[in-house]
């Protein structure tokens, strides 16, 4: 499962059953979760599975297993700006999004500032192209993507004019 910022637990859709009579089903079954609920990114949290059913034609074996949240993919993307040669820097921004789902969140959980992401650009003021970075702190929860963007510098235009004043 992705990470989602909120406790995990396993379903039925997660159990396999092979060897069932067709148009037979397997009841109810209970997962014993071997820890508390599960909310982080883990290498395995270990499951164990009974059954609830009276399942009295079949010899059951359960398999216990292990549930693996994985990091939630994210992209951060600065977003291009620029300015004319002369004028104050305007604010930079960034976008943040799912890498895989473009309709989920992509900064689940209680605190959308646990990234704390900023932006930066390339020092320099004269007419060019400059690179925006992106930065943040690491979050075993999420495996991210970064995208740069380009902050352009304009030239100021000025009017000059002759003017014959003999």
């Amino acid at each position: 499962a992705e990470y989602n910022g909120t406790f995990h637990y396993p379903n039925k859709n997660e159990v396999e059953v092979v060897g069932l009579v067709a148009g037979d089903g397997i009841g109810l079954v209970e997962f014993v979760l071997n820890h508390d609920p599960m909310i982080a990114v883990s290498k395995g949290y270990d499951i164990s599975i009974s059954l609830t059913a009276d399942l009295k034609n079949y010899d059951c074996t359960t398999v216990s297993g292990t549930y693996i949240i994985t990091p939630r993919p994210i992209i951060i993307s600065a977003v291009a700006n620029g300015k004319v040669y002369g004028s104050s820097d305007p604010a930079l921004t960034h976008v943040v999004k799912h890498a895989t789902d473009s309709t989920a969140e992509a900064i689940v959980g209680s605190n959308p500032n646990v990234l704390n992401i900023s932006v930066a650009r390339e020092v320099g003021e004269n007419v060019g192209t400059y690179t925006i970075d992106v930065s943040y702190t690491p979050n075993s929860n999420y495996s991210v993507t970064t995208n740069t963007a380009e902050f352009t510098i304009s030239p100021l235009a000025v009017n000059i004019t002759f003017t014959n004043d003999a």
